[in-house]
């Protein structure tokens, strides 16, 4: 079978690398790829120009039989939509659908009409009634600003005062020289728990659960420091108990499936809930249509199976006669950054800088993100550069793995977390 997988990160990296296992010979191709995963012989990375139909004509021309969708923002361009009416199995939710992640203000309203448990919100669609609604709040610590559309993980703000809260609503809703802007913003009270990291591949007619993660989305040790696309990411066989597990597939697995179904929406993909266990219970942060970034690169080390069949099989409708998918042992993934992320412009940004290319002992692996060859050498382009994935017989093991390869891999004015898998 002939794959390609879309995307450009250290996320569509590892999905690769991972299928690679379940492939005894040929190759993955990946769209646009990067410089950094081209290392791998096995890895293909073909050029694009980011258009709908070019990418047609390439899947097309190369002969592709089953698309594997990383980003969001393809999800919410419709490209799933696009190569189903080609005739290419694809593995990625409509447009209509992935609007569970693209919107937020679509995705609480889902969850309000089938019962999802989540947090209390308000969603602001005037800047001075959002001044209005701070100003009166009435929880006990100060609420959660969160941009409706797509933010790269960057859109959402817990706030420690009204004062902050306001400030987050003025730079979202009013300031033109703020990285961000929205004109739908939520306010919704701030939960308070350990967060995890839900997976499920949803065929239409039925789900399978395939592992948890934890991950770490500031950026400095101590969950310090501004938010990130995600600083690092744990994954283990003994994350959360067997209770609290059917206790997110009774509330919110099952009651997501059901929504779907009863708005005649075929969900085909990846589901990863973004949960919050409190003392009421597992409740919803948000809902991304995709595999999440860090979380993929420590959940493959870890899935076992044949992940392919389940993949493939998943965007035929048909994933009743698949094999099963557990996760066994630990992994700690550990992403080094340049200088100055996340912010990635001015003089704090630090690009261009060069990186050692280094064959990782044991069962490390590198996963490789905002990276290119210039003048033969590998130098940094973005803000997270790659990361460190680290498989162990238990998070000690793998942790400690971890850190021991980071420095083989760091370059002028990287950065990285401490304390990925310490809590």
């Amino acid at each position: 079978m002939k794959i390609a997988i879309l995307g450009s990160g250290a996320r569509e990296h590892a999905l690769a690398w991972r299928i690679l296992s379940d492939l005894s010979e040929g190759y993955v191709t990946v769209i646009p790829g990067n410089d950094g995963m081209s290392l791998n012989e096995r890895i293909r990375c073909v050029s694009w120009d980011g258009e709908i139909e070019s990418l047609l004509e390439s899947l097309k021309n190369l002969e592709i039989e089953f698309v594997i969708i990383g980003p969001e923002d393809l999800l919410s361009r419709g490209v799933a939509d696009s190569i189903r009416a080609i005739g290419i199995d694809v593995l990625g939710p409509s447009k209509v659908a992935s609007m569970i992640e693209s919107s937020k203000e679509f995705s609480k309203e889902f969850m309000h009409e089938y019962n999802i448990p989540t947090a209390n919100f308000h969603i602001i669609k005037d800047y001075f009634k959002g001044i209005e609604l701070i100003d009166s709040w009435k929880e006990s610590s100060a609420p959660v600003v969160k941009a409706s559309g797509l933010a790269k993980g960057k859109g959402v703000f817990v706030c420690e005062s009204r004062d902050e809260a306001k400030e987050s609503l003025y730079n979202l809703m009013r300031n033109d020289h703020y990285f961000l802007r929205d004109n739908t913003i939520l306010i919704e009270e701030r939960l308070i728990g350990r967060e995890v990291s839900a997976f499920a591949l949803f065929d239409g007619k039925s789900y399978k659960t395939i592992g948890n993660c934890f991950d770490y989305k500031r950026r400095d040790e101590g969950d310090l420091g501004p938010n990130t696309g995600g600083m690092g990411a744990i994954c283990s066989d003994s994350l959360i108990s067997e209770e609290i597990q059917l206790e997110i597939n009774e509330k919110v697995f099952d009651r997501f499936l059901e929504g779907m179904k009863k708005r005649g929406i075929e969900y085909k993909g990846v589901l990863f809930a973004g949960i919050i266990l409190t003392d009421q219970g597992v409740k919803v942060i948000e809902f991304n249509a995709r595999f999440g970034d860090p979380e993929t690169q420590a959940l493959m080390p870890c899935l076992k199976g044949n992940l392919l069949e389940n993949l493939h099989l998943c965007s035929r409708g048909e994933m009743n006669s698949t094999s099963d998918l557990v996760i066994e042992g630990s992994c700690v993934h550990t992403v080094v950054a340049s200088g100055g992320y996340p912010f990635t412009e001015g003089e704090k940004a630090q690009f261009n800088c060069q990186i050692p290319i280094c064959n990782l002992l044991g069962r490390n692996s590198i996963f490789y993100a905002g990276v290119k060859f210039e003048d033969f050498s590998l130098v940094n382009t973005g803000g997270r550069v790659l990361g460190i994935s680290s498989f162990g017989d238990d998070l000690e093991t793998a942790r400690s793995e971890a850190y021991l390869s980071i420095p083989l891999v760091t370059f002028k004015g990287s950065q990285w977390r401490e304390d990925i898998g310490l809590s």
